[in-house]
């Protein structure tokens, strides 16, 4: 793939990309399988799924939708090549292409530097910790949590509203997904939640601040101790995400070009066991309900990042990393 820059008045960054005609014919046969599925179209039983799309949704629709998706499927290729690191998705430009099997692809994705932000001290961080937790690994994902949530309070900065706005779509985009896996819409959801949709709104953009805050700050720490990602950092983040299908989610990432996403979870996960590892920890004797609150916000915020990132698509990259070092610590 070949790959040019430009950086914009903005800030932001053009990437010309070159797709070669075996990597245009990759992404059109996952495109068509994504199509399919979206169209409850079974694409392994089918035996002609371009030509099934094409009946059910009709050619000029389904040629704009291919164009766009399989561009979309090629652009992290550039990111994850050019080792750039970026916030939110690339953004491929209206009309960039027309797509044809067989055939090399030119076109335009803008994507948005990461941001850097400070914290007002690196010093170690002092924290309460539950002594009544019911295993050593939930304790240890206290232990990261707590420390992550106290180091983000040195945050200085502010983040761009973009960023903001586009973590709260994720957020909400993820909870619509499990949602919909039980029969219930979001809408539903929302109303049934103590306080209804005011107090949802709140705590939600409570969690994408979260999300967001901790994130940068293990960036800035990250920087600050010179951390770099080895193999074993990047094998633990997949061994955190689905156990016992790290191979299957690892060829996943790497088949549609966001192993990117992988090593910032992965640098912010050894920055979050910097962290935990150096803690100041004074631990406390709580009653039961106190001990299982106290566990309850860790794993929330644990997988608010979770959420943000990814289905690591975030592109924030959240808190993965946060939840391998807590494990790992």
């Amino acid at each position: 793939m070949k790959v040019s820059r430009k950086t914009r008045p903005d800030g932001k960054i053009e990437l010309h990309i070159t797709a070669p005609p075996t990597k245009v014919d990759e992404a059109i046969r996952f495109v068509n399988f994504q199509l399919a599925y979206e169209n409850e179209l079974d694409p392994l039983i089918v035996a002609d799924v371009q030509a099934a799309l094409i009946a059910l949704v009709g050619e000029s629709y389904y040629n704009s939708a291919r164009d766009f998706h399989v561009m979309e499927f090629l652009a992290p290729f550039a990111v994850t090549q050019e080792k750039l690191d970026i916030v939110m998705r690339p953004q491929i430009e209206a009309g960039a292409a027309t797509v044809q099997p067989g055939q090399a692809l030119s076109f335009t994705a803008v994507v948005t530097p990461k941001p850097t932000f400070e914290v007002s001290s690196y010093e170690p961080v002092q924290i309460k910790v539950p002594r009544n937790t019911s295993s050593q690994r939930e304790q240890a994902n206290i232990i990261a949590f707590l420390a992550a949530s106290e180091f983000a309070g040195r945050f200085q900065g502010q983040i761009p509203d973009e960023l903001f706005e586009f973590t709260r779509e994720e957020i909400l985009a993820n909870y619509a997904r499990s949602l919909k896996a039980q029969d219930m819409d979001l809408e539903t959801f929302i109303e049934q939640q103590p306080g209804g949709s005011q107090q949802f709104s709140m705590a939600l953009m409570m969690q994408v601040r979260e999300v967001l805050t901790h994130s940068f700050c293990l960036d800035a720490l990250a920087r600050h101790l010179k951390l770099e990602v080895d193999e074993a950092d990047i094998e633990e983040v997949f061994s955190q995400m689905i156990a016992g299908r790290e191979r299957e989610t690892r060829q996943e990432y790497e088949l549609t070009g966001r192993m990117y996403l992988i090593r910032e979870a992965a640098l912010r996960g050894k920055a979050n066991k910097w962290l935990a590892q150096t803690a100041v920890i004074e631990y406390v004797d709580v009653d039961t309900a106190a001990g299982a609150g106290a566990d309850a916000g860790a794993e929330a915020g644990a997988g608010a990042g979770a959420e943000a990132d990814a289905g690591a698509d975030a592109e924030a990259g959240g808190s993965a990393g946060a939840d391998a070092g807590a494990d790992a610590s």
